[in-house]
């Protein structure tokens, strides 16, 4: 826990230092780059405030996108894992059929589905033999 609050305030001060280059850029487009200390201060002062909501936005949205991607890597392993535990009343034709379904769907990845393909083939060999 103490270690995704450091990344996110990682990310948060990161996105805050981007997003206040971005908007003191933008600050000097638009009204001119500054040449006094005083129009220093105005240009840092009135792009930090958008810099600090871009930062939170950056960290929420990087983080969100982990989120979704380790949810996203369990469904896959799940499904992956219940396709292992193939039931014996179906043949391997079915089986194999099964297993190519879930990889034309996206629901197994390419390598999995020849893992697990390999793994049938390999079982029905061995059940063949005994």
């Amino acid at each position: 826990m103490d270690n995704f609050k450091n990344d996110m305030a990682e990310k948060a001060i990161l996105g805050a230092l981007i997003g206040w280059a971005i908007f003191f850029l933008a600050y000097s487009m638009i009204i001119g780059f500054p040449e006094t200390e005083a129009d220093w201060k105005i240009a840092i002062f009135l792009s930090m405030a958008p810099g600090v909501v871009v930062g939170i936005l950056i960290a929420y949205v990087s983080s969100k996108k982990k989120d979704d991607n380790a949810s996203s890597n369990n469904i896959t392993q799940t499904s992956v894992s219940n396709v292992s535990e193939v039931k014996p009343e179906k043949s391997v034709t079915e089986q194999l059929l099964e297993l190519k379904n879930l990889k034309d769907s996206g629901i197994v990845s390419e390598e999995e589905f020849k893992t697990l393909k390999h793994k049938l083939l390999n079982d029905e060999l061995n059940s063949k033999e005994n």
